[in-house]
């Protein structure tokens, strides 16, 4: 039992240690949050962010998406909302997941770091103003929570973010 909560730590710390990679990676502030994050739902996460950032011309992806977009099973979610740009050539993303069980977690961490990675290189391609969001881009990990939020303010996501910390 007690090489499983070994484990379990471990991977925990790795999965920190895997955020703190991403975000320097794709974010040039350190902006660490305190706290245990206490959102009512993935949803209300979502909404506050998007209406806070005005950002429009959103689409909501369903279940099924999930895969597709992201490339891990959607039946580790217990809950999510993920909206990203209808329109071709914006980068905005705004991905709030909710996966209790550790390893599913990761898995689905990981998938995300490489979709960020493969979608910031075809930004760099294409659009350099869309390109820039994913070097100030927010990934937060916070107990079951992973949170993605690509936009042109991520001191403003932090903001956003922090008033769900207790």
């Amino acid at each position: 039992m007690q090489l499983i909560k070994a484990c379990s730590l471990a991977l925990l710390f790795a999965c920190t240690l895997s955020s703190c990679a991403l975000q320097s990676d794709f974010q040039s502030q350190d902006m660490t949050h305190t706290g245990i994050f206490t959102a009512n739902s993935a949803k209300s996460v979502s909404v506050e962010l998007l209406n806070e950032l005005n950002m429009d011309n959103m689409i909501e992806l369903d279940l099924e998406d999930i895969s597709v977009h992201y490339g891990f099973n959607p039946n580790f979610l217990d809950d999510f909302s993920v909206y990203t740009s209808s329109q071709e050539g914006n980068a905005n993303e705004i991905a709030i997941f909710v996966i209790e069980n550790e390893n599913n977690r990761q898995q689905a961490f990981d998938a995300i770091v490489d979709k960020l990675r493969f979608k910031s290189q075809a930004f760099s391609e294409i659009n350099i103003k869309e390109y820039d969001k994913f070097s100030s881009n927010t990934v937060t990990v916070n107990d079951s929570y992973i949170i993605v939020a690509v936009s042109s303010f991520p001191e403003k996501v932090y903001n956003i973010l922090d008033n769900f910390y207790k």
